[in-house]
């Protein structure tokens, strides 16, 4: 009977033993988890205040940096190879009115840039933000100056970049502000590109207007349009 009885202990003793050791992981796991998770989350705040950096900086060189081109912006280093402002845990990449990338060592006017895109890396974690140059600029709210004759015919990101083109604010119109001048009359009685998205507005297309008419159509993006600069 004692033998028996020792062994019951023994079993009781070491099924306690056991449980006591599989809490003992499972808080040991879930202070790793959470430790794991309060490590991530500072990492990804990091990261986001990195690409905040790349943003501040660029967007200063673009804005107020005085320079005419897109190869003379100094904040980082420019990688040739991917077209990207890369520096500090930030990588910069600039784009025109179309979204298309311009490369940091190309000649191209500075006016060019009108979105700027920086994701910032901290660890394992990545963020990413981008910002609207015209939102920084000093170029006035209301044009006040339009071409004289109609441009092109061209595509749409053609005539958006040969506006930008020619600095000093000068910029292919929204709807809103081709309306303004609707008192002249097209030449060619053409429809003119704006900036605007068209009414089936799934990102292809744009607006184009006949400023003497009125009238309002879809136009693809390889299509060409006359169009006219304002600023």
């Amino acid at each position: 009977m004692k033998q028996k009885s020792k062994a019951s202990v023994l079993a009781v003793s070491l099924i306690i033993l056991g449980m006591i050791l599989l809490i003992a992981i499972s808080v040991s796991t879930v202070s790793v988890q959470e430790r794991k998770a309060s490590m991530s989350s500072s990492s990804s705040s990091q990261a986001y205040q990195v690409a905040e950096t790349g943003i501040e900086k660029v967007m200063y060189e673009v804005v107020k940096g005085g320079h005419s081109t897109v190869n003379q912006i100094s904040p980082g280093s420019c990688n040739a190879a991917t077209g990207l402002i890369e520096t500090n845990g930030y990588k910069v990449e600039l784009r025109d009115s179309a979204e298309t990338k311009i490369a940091c060592n190309t000649s191209a006017a500075i006016s060019l840039v009108e979105n700027i895109k920086s994701t910032g890396t901290a660890g394992q974690n990545s963020r990413a933000i981008e910002a609207a140059v015209a939102a920084a600029s000093t170029c006035g709210s209301i044009p006040v100056e339009i071409d004289s004759s109609d441009k092109g015919p061209a595509t749409f990101v053609a005539a958006a970049t040969a506006c930008r083109s020619l600095g000093n604010c000068w910029h292919l119109p929204s709807f809103e502000e081709l309306s303004i001048f609707s008192g002249i009359s097209s030449a060619t009685g053409n429809m003119l590109w704006t900036s605007g998205q068209g009414l089936r507005d799934d990102g292809s297309i744009r607006a184009t207007i006949n400023i003497s008419g009125g009238n309002w159509a879809d136009a693809g993006y390889t299509g060409s349009q006359s169009y006219r600069c304002v600023r």
